[in-house]
């Protein structure tokens, strides 16, 4: 196998979202890969999902085949990562994709497949939105609800320092995506807020551009309610909005807030959802006028802004999200200059500002964190 694979008739043609299942996911996963003619597949596994039955059932069908896995990457994802992940599928002359993970597993699968069937040198995929064709076959097995199994995008840290990239292309969708419930009915419930609130957050910012999702924040608040009362049969049907965000989201939603919590994850190890999570309320008060969280919250059935914003923070508190990021506070005190401009160097974050001066950048991350 050559290191690129460079010929036409040596690249493969896939429609994003060719097939999507919510159920039987091992037998899914064997059926795709019969039909497509695949034998050698890259496992890109998360290794906290390891032990988990779903998973176990996934690996006992793959015994029947030739496969790889790529496990143990370390979070936020790194150039590093992609590159050892892309020798793997290339050294071992895998055919195909399997992810099986959350948000950051997913971006490194399309990352991965990006390298390995693209023959340009890796800061050209930064600045050459046009650079490469296809990733190769890619099956999806998300163990969240973030909506990055449907969304076109990928992050990654940039190699000349800790500022996260966006990378964006048509083709990162995965062919097919398998579903199971029995991942989404074990998430801590930390987990589960801040993808609550992340979610609430892409529609923001695509509410903030003009886009329309006035019928995804009607479900997203019926929902999110039965989220905060502890109705676990609600998280079937949130992994399917999560499914409807991610692909609304796209190339148009990324704003400021998911850049400056890509930047502060760049210097950490938390995950990024909780982090945006715990910024949110206050960046609704920076970011929208009091009129603009009125409409958001009737159009969620909410009883009021106020209302919404309060509910926001006792489920921040009560998940245990801020306890988190108290472990990362010194390190963001002495990074909040670099940290607010870098949110705003981001891909639409200066676009996206609508006033915000460095200096109230500065202030929201002080009183996020309480210093």
């Amino acid at each position: 196998m050559s290191l690129f694979l460079d010929q036409e008739d040596e690249l493969e043609r896939f429609q994003p979202l060719s097939g999507v299942f919510d159920s039987e996911t091992a037998r899914r996963v064997q059926q795709i890969l019969q039909e497509t003619g695949k034998n050698k597949p890259l496992l890109v596994l998360d290794a906290q999902v390891f032990e988990d039955d779903p998973t176990q059932d996934v690996l006992e069908v793959l015994v029947d085949y030739d496969y790889v896995t790529y496990t143990g990457y370390a979070l936020p994802i790194s150039l590093e990562e992609v590159k050892e992940g892309a020798r793997e599928f290339l050294q071992h002359d895998c055919d195909c994709l399997l992810a099986i993970g959350g948000g950051s597993t997913m971006d490194l699968a399309k990352l991965i497949g990006l390298v390995a069937y693209n023959n340009h040198p890796w800061s050209e995929f930064f600045y050459n939105p046009a650079a490469g064709r296809r990733i190769p076959l890619l099956v999806a097995v998300p163990t969240s609800f973030g909506g990055s199994e449907s969304s076109t995008e990928a992050f990654v840290l940039d190699f000349s320092g800790p500022l996260v990239r966006d990378i964006s292309r048509d083709y990162f969708v995965p062919a097919f995506i398998c579903y199971d419930e029995r991942y989404i009915a074990t998430l801590p419930k930390v987990v589960v807020v801040a993808n609550l609130l992340t979610m609430f957050l892409h529609l923001l910012e695509l509410y903030i551009k003009g886009k329309d999702v006035e019928e995804l924040l009607i479900r997203l608040g019926l929902l999110g309610r039965e989220v905060l009362e502890e109705q676990e049969d609600a998280y079937a049907e949130l992994q399917k909005l999560s499914f409807d965000v991610g692909k609304k989201y796209r190339t148009s939603g990324y704003g400021f807030l998911s850049g400056l919590s890509q930047s502060i994850c760049a210097y950490t190890e938390l995950p990024v959802n909780l982090v945006k999570a715990a910024f949110l309320p206050l960046y609704l008060r920076y970011e929208l006028s009091m009129a603009e969280l009125e409409n958001i919250s009737a159009l969620m059935k909410w009883p009021s802004a106020k209302a919404l914003l309060t509910d926001m923070e006792r489920a921040i508190v009560g998940s245990g999200i801020q306890g988190e990021l108290d472990r990362v506070k010194s390190l963001v005190e002495e990074q909040d200059v670099l940290l607010a401009h870098q949110g705003a160097l981001t891909v639409e974050g200066e676009r996206d500002l609508k006033g915000i001066t460095p200096q109230a950048l500065r202030q929201l991350i002080k009183e996020v964190f309480d210093y």
